[in-house]
């Protein structure tokens, strides 16, 4: 017999298993075990499962309908809603479906409902449903902003290795790998590059890539880059492709190619250079001239005109005349650069300096006066010197020969010499020579034997202007006047004489030469002349000096004035350049004392008195008399004074 304790325990047991199993069942669920939260998938050949524990749930389910909830949207859409035939299967605790879905991709929860004939069980929502579901099958995009862009030309001979970018956009999952497969002309694969991540920790928003590309291992020619960017469920992109050109060789500028001049020619005012430029594999990137003297550099860029001819239009007036470099530069759009023509050019807007010497001068009516012409150009050269004009000495008074030359860039100077024709015999007389020095008569000894002028449009001011190129004989090599204020109608006249010209006083020691300098319409306006003088070695020589005591010396007053010397060359010649304030006499002389010089003019009985030491003789005269006047007025009065006294 069972005792009461043992029957509580058994009673007890059954209440405890009755509870359990009512748990069990409560507790029972329909599931979505595929897809799982978070997992993402392309739209084909999905699987969708449904599984319930408890077949008490259900009983003998033979339909589900599987549910698509966009998220953060309350749409319900239905992806299935069928009963068990193809390829959907239940079980006694589970149902299932492959699907190749249409829905737009994006991000999902996921639900079902299973029943039977009469009874239906929901997914109890989002304990038991799946969340962040993520449908795509959308390759990722390929954005524009990427290098090189196509068309893009490369240097494989500067460039290197050579750093490919590309931006890549995948919005719903992760990017997997992105290459750059690179074929030639040919469609021939010739490398392939695995592109590393530039912005690592980004996660599905846009993404910088780049490789390496090494550049000068590759031929020159064209190649295409496509870009293969794949995300993590192996959606791949392959539409995006770059075309460039590889290129190694300069550009090509032929020297013959170059119309209208060649190195070594002169030019002058505005020049037109007209040139043809090719490129093998690249087009023209950019054409230009580089100008080049000892001192300056400046870039004139060139213009395209067509096909492959480019010009550049040079204003050699806005350089100073000489010598220059003209290199040709070109660059194709790879960056290869030509620079190899170089033209050696003259620049010369400057006209020739001419002068003309007459002998002799002054010259006797009828007879015969002989006038040669000289030209020199600094720069371009001469082309021609015309002979000086006819000259006339049947008629007395000034006469001018005239005589011009042409350069090598035909700008054409001229200059002329004044004369003199004196009308019987027994001496000849001359004109005046003009300028703000000194001028006089010339008569007899000590007359001009030589005369130069040149004639200035206009000097402005600040600037100068230099007379060169002069018959030896002169001993003056070059006269550089520079003026503080504009002149103009500038007539510039230069004397020699063997002897103390006639209106100048004697120079102390030893002379080499005598010259007389005028200008007109230049009176106060001369700031400084730089005159440079040649001094025969051999007179030194002969004449037992030394070239420390040789100088160059201007009348002043009746008194040579020592001018600042100094000795710039040394040969056959000396050369010495001077400063002076302005015009007059001037004699190469030697240095000697200031009485020396003095006692050189007391004894010169042909001195030509100038003005102001006639002023002071007069002066003098006038004191002499008014005191001798004095002195009768003196005598008069003590007489008839002495005479008074005695009748007294």
């Amino acid at each position: 017999m069972v005792s009461k304790k043992s029957a509580f325990i058994v009673v007890g047991l059954v209440l405890v298993f009755t509870v359990l199993f009512s748990m069990n069942f409560a507790s029972a669920a329909v599931n979505i075990t595929s897809p799982v939260d978070g997992t993402n998938y392309t739209k084909t050949n999905v699987l969708f499962n449904i599984s319930y524990t408890n077949v008490t749930d259900i009983d003998t389910a033979n339909n589900f309908t599987i549910y698509a909830n966009p998220n953060g949207n309350g749409t319900r859409i239905v992806l299935a809603n069928t009963s068990l035939v193809n390829n959907q299967t239940c079980t006694i605790n589970a149902c299932w479906i492959i699907l190749n879905l249409t829905l737009a991709n994006g991000n999902y929860t996921i639900n079902a409902t299973i029943s039977n004939a009469s009874t239906s069980t929901d997914v109890r929502g989002s304990v038991n449903g799946s969340e962040n579901v993520v449908f795509d099958a959308l390759a990722p995009a390929v954005v524009a902003n990427m290098t090189p862009r196509t068309g893009y030309n490369l240097s494989n001979a500067t460039t290197g290795a050579y750093t490919i970018n590309v931006s890549i956009i995948d919005s719903l999952v992760n990017l997997g790998s992105v290459r750059f497969n690179i074929t030639n002309a040919s469609s021939t694969q010739v490398a392939i590059l695995l592109a590393t991540n530039a912005s690592a920790g980004d996660s599905i928003s846009s993404r910088y890539f780049n490789a390496t590309w090494n550049v000068t291992a590759f031929n020159d020619g064209l190649y295409n880059i496509t870009v293969y960017a794949n995300d993590s469920l192996g959606n791949m992109n392959s539409s995006v492709r770059m075309q460039i050109i590889l290129d190694s060789v300069n550009p090509n500028a032929v020297a013959a190619n170059i119309t209208s001049v060649g190195t070594g020619h002169n030019i002058t005012g505005t020049y037109v250079f007209n040139f043809s430029v090719s490129d093998l594999n690249s087009s023209i990137g950019s054409v230009m001239l580089n100008i080049t003297n000892s001192t300056n550099s400046t870039t004139v860029f060139a213009s395209f005109l067509a096909d492959n001819r480019w010009s550049a239009s040079v204003n050699t007036a806005s350089y100073a005349d000489g010598s220059y470099n003209v290199t040709i530069v070109v660059n194709d759009t790879a960056g290869n650069q030509n620079s190899t023509n170089v033209l050696d050019l003259r620049f010369d807007n400057t006209a020739p300096s001419v002068s003309l010497s007459c002998t002799p001068n002054p010259v006797e009516q009828g007879d015969t006066i002989t006038c040669t012409c000289s030209s020199s150009d600094a720069h371009s050269g001469i082309r021609s010197t015309g002979s000086a004009s006819t000259t006339d000495t049947a008629s007395s008074g000034p006469h001018t020969s005239t005589c011009s030359a042409t350069n090598m860039v035909n700008i054409t100077g001229s200059g002329s010499y004044d004369y003199s024709v004196s009308g019987g015999s027994g001496g000849s007389s001359g004109g005046s020579s003009g300028g703000s020095g000194s001028s006089g008569t010339t008569t007899g000894a000590g007359a001009s034997t030589g005369k130069v002028q040149r004639t200035f449009d206009s000097i402005s001011a600040g600037d100068s202007k230099t007379i060169s190129g002069l018959d030896s004989s002169f001993g003056l090599k070059s006269l550089e006047i520079t003026v503080n204020n504009k002149v103009q109608d500038v007539k510039v006249t230069i004397n020699k004489f063997n002897d103390k010209p006639s209106g100048a006083v004697s120079k102390g020691g030893k002379v080499y030469k005598y010259l007389e300098i005028s200008a007109t319409n230049v009176d106060g306006k001369i700031s400084s002349a730089t005159i440079t003088t040649l001094v025969s070695k051999k007179w030194v020589t002969d004449n037992q000096l030394s070239k420390d005591k040789v100088a160059l010396f201007r009348l002043v007053n009746s008194a040579w004035v020592e001018l600042p010397t100094t000795i710039t060359e040394e040969g056959d010649n000396y050369v010495l350049a001077s400063i002076s304030p302005g015009f007059s006499f001037f004699s190469i002389a030697e240095k000697v004392t200031p009485a020396k010089d003095a006692e050189a003019v007391a004894a010169d009985t042909n001195t030509v008195k100038t003005p102001e030491v006639a002023k002071s003789s007069n002066s003098m005269m006038w004191i002499i008399g008014i005191v001798v006047l004095l002195v009768i007025v003196l005598v008069v009065f003590l007489v008839k004074k002495k005479a008074t006294s005695q009748k007294k």
